[in-house]
Formats: structure tokens, sequence, C-alpha cells
């Protein structure tokens, strides 16, 4: 271990401030969106990562093509692994300082809103030592965030994390379609739609509305579940919404007919939080709890 270390410090050019910039660069993709309109800092931060470089043996992590670049894989590597060792060092300091523990936690809009925020309104009331951060995010890239430590812990679908991630179930929902206050459940079908924009939800309602031969007019193609909501109430659409909009639906009419009640989503909380403090380990314990309801 000794030698292991003497290897690691016996030369220059490893410090957290170029770890920090390397992390920084993976993020955000280029020297410019870190610094913009400050070319000495960007200059500054290229020159950091050279030094990097250089001290890992040559080992290139970003690769340059004219004014471009772009992190390669080892470059990825170094800065997940550095990201970790920094959140472990931030543990250590809430450890020791009696600064609040922030649990960072990812999960689409909807189900932050709707499932996510209210399961963890009473936490910080039993235990002020905890805070929170939320991050709206697809489940594919809650799974990369994780892996990387970006967030502690996500909210996604079941079948969408994979090894290293822990998970526990966190039910499942289905699906119901609602309408404008005083419309008729013949209404709901024949109604304009508002719908999320693009991917797998949004495939599989138009794939089961073809099978059940149902004409689907999308009048209104929106980014959220949430904005799908809000539009039912202006009274202009109808739209398809997971079980866990009934608190916010409610008083509207609804209905979940045959070709729809077999669509159903699990969800699971997912993590990948490696600390060595109790306290810390002991405050996502109870955060896991509460998420998996």
């Amino acid at each position: 271990m000794q030698q292991h270390f003497s290897r690691l410090f016996s030369k220059g050019g490893l410090s957290m401030d170029r770890l920090r910039t390397l992390c920084d660069l993976e993020a955000a993709g280029s020297y410019a969106r870190i610094a913009p309109d400050d070319r000495a800092r960007q200059s500054l931060f290229s020159r950091q990562i050279s030094e990097l470089e250089e001290f890992f043996g040559g080992v290139e992590l970003v690769t340059r093509s004219g004014r471009g670049i772009e992190i390669t894989k080892a470059g990825r590597e170094l800065a997940r692994t550095a990201r970790a060792h920094f959140r472990q060092l931030e543990d250590f300091l809430t450890e020791h300082s009696g600064q609040s523990t922030e649990f960072h936690i990812a999960a689409g809009n909807s189900i932050l809103e709707w499932t996510v925020i209210p399961r963890l309104a009473a936490i910080r009331r039993k235990h002020p030592g905890i805070t929170f951060r939320f991050t709206d995010m697809r489940s594919s890239d809650i799974v990369e965030a994780l892996r990387e430590h970006r967030v502690d812990f996500g909210v996604l679908r079941a079948n969408t994390v994979t090894h290293p991630l822990k998970q526990r179930k966190a039910g499942s929902f289905g699906y119901r379609i609602y309408g404008p206050a005083g419309a008729t459940e013949t209404d709901l079908l024949k109604l304009p739609m508002a719908l999320m924009g693009s991917g797998e939800f949004r495939r599989s309602v138009e794939d089961l509305m073809a099978s059940a031969r149902i004409p689907m007019a999308v009048a209104y193609e929106c980014q959220s579940h949430s904005q799908c909501a809000l539009l039912v109430k202006e009274g202009v659409a109808a739209t398809v919404l997971p079980d866990l909009a009934a608190d916010v639906m409610k008083g509207y009419p609804s209905i979940q007919p045959p070709w729809l009640r077999k669509y159903k989503r699990e969800m699971a909380v997912a993590w990948r939080i490696k600390t060595e403090t109790s306290a810390k380990s002991r405050l996502a314990k109870i955060v896991e709890d509460a998420l998996a309801g």
C-alpha cells in the first residue's frame, strides 16, 4: 500500500483541482461551456488536462479534433472514479462538521411531483439533517447518472436498472384516460389528445390505440405528464396519465378501457451509494425506505 501511494505521489500533476476540471469537462463537453467568454481559463483547463495525461503516463483523456474535444473511455473512467472520491470526502466533511446531508434524487417529472416529493415531504421534519435536490431525468439517463455518481437515488422503470446498481421494488402503476370536467366517458375517446412528444410511453399508447382501432388526434405534444394534466384542466384535451395522478386529477372523469388495462409499469428505487460514515448510511436507508413506499 505504501509503495502504491509513493508511486502516485512521486511526481507532480495530480491534484483535486485538476480532477475537478476533468469532471466538469466530462459533464459539460467543452472548455467553452465550463468558462464561457474566458479564454484564459479555457487555456488553464486545457493545460490541467494535459498535466493529468502526463501524470498517468501519457494516457489520452480527451481527443482533440480542430476546436472540438471528446472525452475518451479512459477519461470517463477517471472522471467517474474522481467523482466517487469527491463524494466520499464530502460525506466525511458532512459527518464531522455538522452540515446537512444532501441526497440528489432523479426521476421523471411526474414521478417526482406525484410520488417522490410527497413521500419525502415528512422526512425532514423528523430528520432536519437531510436536504434534497431533485432532477427531472429519463430512466436511461438516470442509470448513467447513478453509475457516474452524479445522483444518489433514482426512481425509474425496473427493467432499466443494471449492474452495479442496487435496487428495490417501488410498486407498479397502470394508466387511465382523463378528460375535462363535465365530459362523458364516451367523449373521452373523441376529444383531441395531449400526449408526451416521444419515447417508449408515446409509442406504446399509439400501438395500443391502433390495435383497438381507435383514431387518435394528438393536438398537444408535451414534455411531461404534468403538462398534459394541465391541458385537461384547461378543458381543451383528454390525455393518458398514470394511476399516480389520481389525487391531482380528482373530480375529472376517467376511464380505463380493456386495451389500456394491461399496460403497466414496474418501478424501482436504484442507488449506488458507497460511504463509510455510519450517519450517512443511516440517513440513506431512511430515504431508500421512503422512496420504496
